[in-house]
């Protein structure tokens, strides 16, 4: 008798941890899933199933992958990062990569957290990491985004960034920002070291490749 009880109650926490996992996948407002410890996936958000029906983003048995092989080597190393560190007793919050998909498609930002372990629980199927996903789309959201979260860049470093890859010139950047040339120069030299790359015209082709394919 004292078994079944304990299957019992182990059966009302597996439901309850499902409804609790669906809740917070609900809540992100994002495409997003929960990983194990290992990284493989134990739920799936509403948000992140149109990306799973299309093949950009797919649910293996080993955890999440990605349609085209490059996105696939990423995410596999992002995931890998944290679950590594983690298994090492190395802390790794979160972890963001891009993935470019198919010349054409829009990138994707995407992003793992390290979620705090549940007490008392040695499961292992416990909800170990959240992955979401941002983007899908080349809006000027969607860029900043990007820029913003992958690259380190700043509000206004941004704004510059992004009127550079529109083909503005920097005096007329300086202008519609109501700085000086000069101001544009020094952001430039901090833009150009985030995204790596020397010059103008460096920066105006990454800005293609990231968001026009």
């Amino acid at each position: 008798m004292g078994n079944l009880e304990s299957a019992w109650g182990r059966r009302d926490d597996t439901v309850a941890d499902h409804i609790l996992a669906q809740d917070m996948l609900a809540a992100v407002g994002l495409p997003a899933m929960l990983l194990d410890a290992a990284g493989r996936v134990i739920a799936i958000g509403p948000l992140m199933r149109p990306l799973t029906r299309s093949g950009r983003i797919l649910v293996t048995a080993s955890g999440p992958g990605a349609g085209i092989a490059g996105d696939d080597r990423v995410l596999e190393a992002l995931i890998g990062t944290l679950v590594d560190a983690d298994a090492s007793g190395v802390a790794v919050l979160s972890a963001r990569r891009i993935l470019h998909g198919a010349a054409g498609a829009a990138p994707l930002l995407v992003e793992m957290l390290l979620l705090p372990r549940r007490e008392q629980s040695s499961d292992a199927g416990a909800p170990r990491y959240l992955l979401t996903i941002r983007g899908g789309g080349c809006e000027e959201p969607m860029i900043a985004d990007v820029l913003r979260e992958a690259f380190r860049l700043t509000a206004s470093e941004v704004e510059v960034a992004m009127m550079l890859g529109e083909g503005r010139s920097r005096s007329a950047i300086a202008e519609h920002r109501g700085v000086s040339v000069d101001t544009i120069k020094f952001q430039l030299k901090a833009i150009f070291a985030k995204l790596g790359v020397k010059r103008e015209t460096e920066l105006v082709a990454k800005m293609g490749r990231l968001f026009r394919g």
